[in-house]
C-alpha cells in the first residue's frame, strides 16, 4: 500500500478544536469522528443526534454551540449530544 494510513499527529498545545459530527452520517461515522477526536490534543467531540453530514446549516443547538465556540472559544463537555 503506498498510502498506508497513519495516526495524526496534532499538538495537543494547540487552540482548542470543536468537532461536530452527527450520530448517523452516512459519509463519516460518528465513531470515526471519535477516533480522530482522540488523535488530536485538546479537542472536544459535539455530537448532533441526527442523520446528514452537515450541522450547522440546520440553524439548531449545535450551530448556536459552534457560534459560541468560533466568537469565546468556549467548548461544550466531551460527550455533549444535541437534538438538532
Amino acid at each position: 500500500m503506498t498510502n498506508a494510513p497513519r495516526l495524526a499527529n496534532i499538538d495537543g498545545n494547540l487552540v482548542p478544536i470543536l468537532m461536530v459530527n452527527s450520530l448517523y452520517d452516512p459519509s463519516t461515522s460518528y465513531i470515526w469522528a471519535e477516533g480522530c477526536r482522540q488523535q488530536v490534543g485538546n479537542a472536544v467531540l459535539l455530537g448532533r443526534d441526527g442523520d446528514g453530514h452537515t450541522s450547522y446549516s440546520l440553524a439548531g443547538e449545535a450551530s448556536r454551540i459552534i457560534d459560541r465556540y468560533l466568537v469565546t472559544l468556549e467548548l461544550p463537555a466531551h460527550g455533549t449530544v444535541v437534538q438538532t
